[in-house]
């Protein structure tokens, strides 16, 4: 019996690189799908709102500038109120009448003396009866000119009465025209002011409402977004797993399958067109694949189109060659 070291048969999925290969593509399959997770979990919790929310109207407390408006002419006076008649003092002017009568007087003194002695003692009697009349005519000539003057006194006095009066009436119309006036602009200011703040209030609350509505039509618009957003990633994890498993077939059908060791029932079935040969063949481990499949051998093949992994078998990448690896 010979003695020696024994030799276990050879397991071909026991560190396989076909093995670790699938594995690792699986690794990096499930930390995308978990990054874009991640990623679609964190985009799903970003807070949303209307920003314009609490917007405030700026001219809710617009105040009437004019609300405390007064009436300018409110103490206007009547400044005839207290005129004076300039003719009320009016006096007789007597000097003109006591000079016609001692004028008067002494001519009739110096008469009766040139006549006394030529009229004898009845003769100046007469005359001294003729200048007592002519004396008393003048007196009364002297008194009318005096009443005359008082008359024209008293009507100057009305006269200037009635026009201090008419003064005074006109000046009062005047003031009250001008009190009453100044509150017709008083009260048309302070209306105009109240007028011009409730249109101001009005402008601010339309505005106000304007910014929630585009606020609210914004906070909409991101939420829609944010919704396309989870969908696209939705869709990107979808594809990203397709894409993964897509690439681990690809590389299984590019490398590990195409080393002599791991297939059977090996047949020639033809040459490519530049003269590599091409195998049917089935896998010894039926997890790699089951069924026939068509390639070719990675001992055939040029040495720029083969890799050697770690545990010594070939892959082939097929892309570099004029041969496709199919399941028959």
């Amino acid at each position: 019996m010979a003695v020696g070291r024994k030799i276990k048969p050879y397991n071909p999925l026991k560190n396989s690189p076909l093995k670790d290969s699938r594995a690792e593509l699986k690794d990096q399959q499930a930390e995308l799908i978990a990054s874009l997770g991640n990623l679609k979990d964190e985009f799903a919790s970003k807070p949303i709102s209307n920003l314009a929310a609490n917007y405030k109207n700026v001219f809710s407390d617009a105040q009437n500038m004019y609300a405390g408006a007064e009436n300018v002419f409110a103490g206007a006076q009547n400044q005839f109120s207290n005129l004076e008649n300039t003719f009320e003092d009016l006096t007789v002017n007597t000097q003109q009448a006591d000079f016609e009568r001692d004028q008067f007087q002494q001519s009739q003194a110096n008469l009766l003396q040139n006549l006394g002695g030529a009229a004898g003692t009845s003769g100046v009697a007469g005359l001294a009866q003729s200048l007592a009349n002519a004396g008393a005519n003048q007196a009364r000539q002297s008194s009318a000119s005096i009443g005359q003057q008082e008359s024209q006194n008293k009507m100057a006095s009305a006269q200037a009465a009635a026009q201090n009066q008419m003064a005074a009436a006109q000046g009062a119309q005047s003031a009250e025209m001008a009190r009453m006036q100044g509150a017709a602009q008083q009260q048309q200011m302070i209306l105009g002011g109240a007028a011009a703040q409730q249109q101001m209030q009005l402008e601010g609350a339309a505005r106000q409402q304007d910014a929630k509505l585009a606020g609210a039509q914004a906070e909409r618009q991101l939420e829609f977004e944010r919704l396309q957003g989870i969908m696209s990633l939705e869709a990107g994890m979808l594809q990203g797993a397709r894409e993964a498993e897509e690439s681990r077939r690809s590389t299984l059908a590019k490398f590990f399958v195409s080393d002599r060791r791991l297939k059977e029932n090996i047949s020639l079935i033809g040459k490519s067109p530049s003269g590599i040969n091409i195998y049917k063949f089935e896998y010894k481990d039926k997890s790699i694949g089951e069924g026939e499949y068509q390639g070719v051998m990675a001992d055939e093949v040029s040495k720029n189109a083969i890799t050697k992994h770690a545990d010594g078998y070939y892959m082939v990448d097929y892309s570099k060659l004029d041969v496709d690896f199919i399941k028959i």
